[in-house]
């Protein structure tokens, strides 16, 4: 019985080891995502910002010229009301297609639960689509490819402004747009890779959730 018994106790202590050494892993893998997951959303909010200082500069140059009160106000871009949406977007909430057909949402926007370590939660900016890899991924609207960028963790990114809103895709194996392009709604812009289709929807500078978004 003592021998049973150490038995049990050394199977129990790798068990426990084991157990240690997955969590550290997991932790590690939670550690390394939200780095990548922080040069994603930055490269957003860069190509987001670019756009809005170049249609600034555009509005200050075009008759008839922009009327100004503070020069202070004028290279502050928190002093600019929103724009307005002159793309049609904004009256498509609830309407838009999906970027991916035959796709369902297996992560929601927000604060969502780790799977596997109990009391850590992961933000999510968007929605995470479930299709089959090699799947088109089209524009949900008509608009411009404002940024294409790859980024270690997300593959292929490509963001189409359409106005005041900007729709972001990730996650893709290949592309076919390049930025610049204007694109049509429902045109593929990629080829879906093994992940996940990561799915964002922002108005200039704030994060909307794309499931209110779409049909």
């Amino acid at each position: 019985q003592a021998e049973l018994l150490r038995g049990e106790m050394l199977n129990k202590d790798k068990a426990l080891q084991s157990l240690k050494a997955d969590e550290n892993r997991l932790v590690k893998d939670l550690e390394r995502r939200e780095k990548e997951r922080e040069r994603f959303s930055s490269a957003i909010e860069q190509i987001i910002r670019n756009e809005m200082a170049q249609k600034r500069k555009d509005a200050r140059t075009a008759p008839p010229p922009r009327k100004i009160t503070s020069p202070s106000k004028a290279n502050d871009e928190r002093s600019d009301p929103p724009a307005p949406d002159n793309s049609g977007f904004g009256a498509r909430k609830g309407s838009l297609t999906w970027p991916v057909g035959g796709g369902r949402i297996s992560r929601a926007f927000g604060p969502q639960p780790h799977p596997t370590l109990k009391g850590v939660t992961v933000p999510n900016n968007g929605v995470d689509i479930s299709a089959p890899a090699g799947s088109a991924v089209s524009s949900v609207h008509t608009g411009k490819v404002v940024g294409v960028q790859f980024i270690p963790g997300y593959q292929n990114m490509v963001i189409v402004q359409h106005g005041a809103y900007y729709t972001v895709y990730s996650n893709l194996e290949s592309l076919s747009v390049s930025k610049g392009d204007e694109v049509a709604a429902g045109q593929a812009i990629g080829k879906l890779g093994s992940d996940d289709l990561h799915f964002e929807v922002w108005r200039e500078k704030q994060r909307l959730n794309p499931a209110g978004w779409l049909r």
